[in-house]
C-alpha cells in the first residue's frame, strides 16, 4: 500500500562513495606519515584513536543533506542541497515531470543509488546514505520511486 503523495519535503542523507573511498586510501600514508613525525611509533592505542577520528571526520567531509521537494499539483521535483558534501557532481535544480524519460535504482549495503535519466542526456544522481540513519533514507528513498513510478515513469 503506498501513500498518498502530495507536496512533500524529503530530507534525504547523501554520501559520496567513491571519493570517500579514494580520500580515505590516501589519508592512510598520511596519517602514518604524521604520527611518525610527532613520535608515535609504538602506541597502538593512540594510533589506532587516530585513525578513528580521521575515518569519522572524512565520513563527515563527504556526507551531506539533499531535500527533495515533490510539487504534484505542478509536477515539479525540486532538488536543492541543506549541506552540500565535498566533491558531489549534484546541483540545486529544478526538473519538470515531462522532463524525466525513466529511472534505475541500485541498491548496496552502505548506499542505495537513484539515477534519474533526463530527455537532454543528463542524469541526476543521488546516493541515498543507508549508514548513518538506521533505515529512515529507504523509505524516503521508496516514496520518491513510487512518486516516479505514479507519473507513469518507467524504471529501467
Amino acid at each position: 500500500m503506498t501513500k498518498k503523495i502530495e507536496n512533500n519535503k524529503i530530507s534525504v542523507k547523501t554520501l559520496s562513495v567513491i571519493p570517500l573511498g579514494i580520500a580515505y586510501l590516501i589519508s592512510i600514508p598520511i596519517q602514518a606519515y604524521v604520527l611518525k613525525f610527532i613520535g608515535f611509533n609504538n602506541q597502538y592505542l593512540i594510533i589506532v584513536g587516530f585513525h578513528l577520528i580521521c575515518s569519522f571526520i572524512l565520513f563527515l567531509i563527504f556526507t551531506g543533506t539533499l531535500i527533495i521537494e515533490i510539487k504534484k499539483e505542478k509536477k515539479l521535483i525540486k532538488v536543492e542541497w541543506d549541506k552540500k558534501p565535498l566533491l558531489t557532481k549534484t546541483e540545486n535544480q529544478v526538473i519538470s515531470i515531462s522532463e524525466i524519460e525513466n529511472w534505475k535504482l541500485q541498491t548496496g549495503r552502505g548506499t542505495d543509488k537513484l539515477k534519474i535519466f533526463l530527455k537532454n542526456n543528463k542524469v541526476l544522481k543521488i546516493d541515498f546514505n543507508n549508514m548513518s540513519d538506521f533505515g529512515q533514507n529507504s523509505k524516503k528513498k521508496d516514496l520518491l520511486t513510487s512518486y516516479l513510478t505514479s507519473e507513469k515513469i518507467n524504471s529501467i
